[in-house]
């Protein structure tokens, strides 16, 4: 299963912009660093670190569809759009 980065700039439907393999751990130290920067000017409001098989997969798991074997792993920004 592969670990996805997804962002989010306002109503935007979630993009995927990383992929980290299966790992896990590099996925949450890259994380923690975009999660700080989430609102700041040219920066996206929102982001998820999801395990999924797919892009879809994952946009299926952040919208709250149920995903055989997807799941969040950590979110970033506010819950809804500025």
């Amino acid at each position: 299963m592969k670990v996805l980065l997804f962002v989010q700039s306002g109503n935007a439907r979630p993009k995927c912009a990383k992929s980290f393999g299966g790992r896990a751990h590099s996925a949450m130290q890259y994380f923690a660093r975009v999660r700080e920067r989430l609102g700041s000017e040219g920066q996206p409001d929102r982001a998820w670190l999801v395990e999924c098989e797919n892009a879809e997969a994952g946009r299926d798991a952040i919208a709250g569809a149920p995903v055989f074997g997807g799941r969040i792993l950590a979110i970033g920004g506010p819950l809804r759009p500025r």
